[in-house]
């Protein structure tokens, strides 16, 4: 029998990291494109104990994180963008 007393409670937090934010969920006017962007955010701010974040969107906060700059938004398209120099 499991003793109550000694049991912890955890609430984990994970972080689930799928595809490319700019490709598959771009941000445009074009209809099929919006309601893909929306629903895509609305599923990512009601998972309570998930952090959903795409690929591009990690890389992203790597590059601030070690260059404490903000890349450029063509960073992706951009053929001459390199990380290092």
């Amino acid at each position: 029998m499991l003793d109550k007393n000694l049991t912890l409670t955890i609430d984990p937090k994970s972080v689930f990291i799928i595809g490319n934010r700019k490709e598959e969920f771009p941000h445009n006017l074009d209809n099929v494109n919006h309601f893909k962007s929306q629903t895509f955010e609305l599923f990512r701010r009601n998972n309570r104990n998930v952090d959903i974040v795409t690929f591009d969107e990690l890389f992203e906060r790597a590059y601030h994180s070690i260059y404490g700059d903000i890349i450029h938004q063509d960073w992706y398209s951009n053929d001459n963008f390199k990380i290092i120099e």
